[in-house]
């Protein structure tokens, strides 16, 4: 039996943050991330669980909203970047949004985002659009550059 699988049935293994026996919060195979024990994850667990994320994210957008992929790289990531924020049922509710992205109405898309509750609770100001999310992604839907 390898390590792994002694580990895995030694430990355990939960997809979610749990207590462990000590009463610190732990993932999957007996990961403490507790700051209270002196737990966390380093940089690299940190961008590894980023990628996979990112990766599960963009199949996910693929497979449930097909036109995306025609869509260019800049606003695929802003929808993306949303998606990540949201989870694609939250997108999802996006529908005038996400019809006007779907026939590349950029201005109209961002016009349904100023009026949406996210920009509000993210703290989107006209004044200053660049100083959150939504004004970044709305910036970067209309021009087609990375924010």
């Amino acid at each position: 039996m390898s390590l792994i699988e002694q580990l895995r049935r030694d430990e355990g293994e939960k997809l979610y943050a749990y207590m462990d026996q000590n009463g610190f919060i732990t993932i999957g195979v007996g990961v403490c991330i507790d700051r209270r024990n002196g737990c966390g994850i380093t940089h690299d667990e940190s961008d590894l669980l980023l990628s996979n994320r990112i990766a599960r994210t963009s199949r996910a957008l693929s497979e449930e909203m097909a036109w995306t992929q025609a869509l260019d790289e800049v606003r695929r990531n802003a929808l993306l970047n949303m998606s990540y924020n949201l989870g694609l049922r939250g997108l999802g509710e996006f529908r005038h949004f996400l019809d006007a992205m779907k026939v590349k109405e950029w201005e109209q898309a961002t016009t349904f985002l100023v009026q949406s509750k996210w920009a509000t609770e993210l703290h989107y100001d006209p004044a200053n659009p660049l100083e959150s999310r939504p004004g970044r992604l709305m910036k970067q839907i209309v021009t087609g550059v990375e924010q």
